[in-house]
């Protein structure tokens, strides 16, 4: 059984499962139960349908990404996962972990993970890491040094991540 990070509670609601900060719980819950969970903000970033950055009624800034398939699992099924523990509960815990050891990640505010049968959809709610802009972004704008000093960067994070002991498959 996955443990789940210090300060963190766990809503069962029947199908639909919410951990989140135990501060945040109430109004984490309302955000990823509601209809339109997928549809609250706008898309800010590619990837697999992109993550939505919303914000919330006290005016904090949430990014909402909803796990999606790649690779040709995509055409069987877009966003169907048979694993367990489900994949949110398992980046929450790591997510917190690399946190705790130092590594430049987001805050995991909270996860959700709604239950399909056998399989199940997850989503996750991260912070906002304030002055940050996409890697790409910053790397098409600037010039040759600049683009050195950014890899450079990107490498010390991915160090910190490995030096953590935290290894992503990509």
């Amino acid at each position: 059984a996955l443990i789940l990070p210090e300060g963190y509670e766990d809503l069962d609601r029947g199908s639909v499962r919410v951990v989140a900060a135990r501060l945040d719980l109430e109004e984490m819950t309302g955000l990823l139960c509601g209809a339109d969970r997928d549809e609250a903000g706008e898309v800010v970033s590619g990837g697999r349908g992109g993550t939505r950055r919303g914000v919330l009624p006290g005016g904090r800034a949430v990014y909402v990404r909803h796990y999606l398939r790649g690779g040709m699992m995509r055409f069987l099924s877009r966003d169907l996962y048979l694993a367990r523990p489900a994949r949110p509960l398992r980046e929450l815990a790591v997510t917190h972990y690399a946190r705790a050891s130092g590594c430049p990640v987001p805050q995991v505010l909270a996860v959700c993970v709604e239950e399909a049968g056998m399989f199940y959809r997850g989503w996750m709610v991260t912070g906002e890491l304030e002055g940050t802009r996409p890697l790409f972004d910053l790397f098409a704008s600037a010039d040759e040094a600049g683009r050195k000093r950014l890899l450079r960067a990107a490498g010390l994070a991915i160090r910190c991540l490995h030096d953590a002991g935290v290894y992503h498959p990509d």
